[in-house]
């Protein structure tokens, strides 16, 4: 029993690294063909796109990871942040907040949250002059090109992969994420405070 089980995480997470390392090169590959910023300056972009692929590939079934939340979160999240840099410059104590702060609700509003995309936000704001001289540039490439190459590589390496399903839906409008689906998916019991439909029922002790 605790062999099979020790195989199949084992299995489970040379997938998850596979198909991290071909995603982050390739986005590696794309950004040093990338004229417009040095390597100094793809530093941190890399470090954005490196926390999808932790929950992108360790937790294919998350909410949090699905093709919608993936690229949408990072794309309105980069949109805020450029925005935000333009209004307030990177000199003010808040605007960093502000850009995180912002990206948050917007991803929330928009049933796209991503947890990575506060960075994406936070980086358009503290980054190098050469990330604030793309403008809105920044939002298509590298964030969206890279988010894409993430869910390109998702999709062939969780199809592949044994036991894996990926994407569990590509959009989902209107449904708001619950807190107790934030990482593996758990579920958590709906109580009503109104009726008695929905009560959690008492636990044995």
């Amino acid at each position: 029993m605790f062999q099979k089980g020790f195989i199949r995480t084992l299995i489970s997470a040379s997938w998850s690294g596979l198909a991290a390392f071909l995603s982050i090169a390739i986005v590696q590959i794309m950004n040093q063909r990338m004229i417009f910023l040095s390597p100094a300056d793809v530093m941190p972009l890399i470090g954005s796109l490196g926390a999808s692929a932790v929950l992108l590939y360790a937790a294919p079934h998350s909410p949090l990871t699905q093709p919608a939340n993936l690229v949408g979160g990072h794309v309105i999240s980069a949109i805020v942040g450029v925005t935000v840099f333009r209004f307030m410059g990177d000199s003010n104590w808040y605007a960093a907040g502000v850009a995180v702060a912002v990206a948050i609700w917007a991803m929330e509003m928009s049933g796209t949250l991503h947890p990575p995309g506060g960075a994406t936000a936070l980086i358009a704001v503290i980054g190098s002059k050469s990330v604030h001289a793309l403008g809105y540039l920044y939002v298509l490439y590298p964030i969206a090109s890279g988010a894409i190459v993430l869910l390109v590589v998702a999709i062939i390496m969780n199809r592949l992969a044994p036991g894996r399903r990926y994407p569990e839906w590509w959009w989902k409008p209107g449904v708001p994420i619950d807190p107790g689906d934030c990482l593996w998916g758990w579920t958590t019991p709906a109580v009503s405070n109104t009726s008695g439909k929905n009560k959690v029922p008492p636990q044995p002790m």
